[in-house]
This record gives structure tokens, C-alpha cells and sequence, in this order.
């Protein structure tokens, strides 16, 4: 049987920061998505003001 010299309060704040982690990573991926679906909506290209 192995045994790790981590305490619960270390082990407890390792599982916080992979939720957060976790939590983060989903939230920037449904951005960019909705990102994406915006640009698929106005046809894929900027009407800045540089554009005729």
C-alpha cells in the first residue's frame, strides 16, 4: 500500500484548483463558440470602418 505525505486540507485544495481549472477551461470554450457562431452569422467577415 503506498502512502503520500499530503495533508487533507493540501489534498482538498489540489481537487479546488482542478475544479477551477476545469471550470475555467469549459467556460472559455463555450465563449469561443459563441464567438464562432457569431462570425458564422454576419457571413465570416468584419464591416469595419475600413470596409466600402
Amino acid at each position: 500500500e503506498k502512502r503520500y505525505p499530503l495533508t487533507t486540507k493540501t489534498l482538498e485544495r489540489m481537487l479546488s484548483m482542478s475544479v477551477i481549472t476545469e471550470s475555467a477551461s469549459d467556460a472559455a470554450y463555450d465563449l469561443l463558440r459563441f464567438i464562432q457562431k457569431k462570425i458564422d452569422k454576419s457571413g465570416g467577415y468584419d464591416r469595419g470602418e475600413k470596409d466600402p
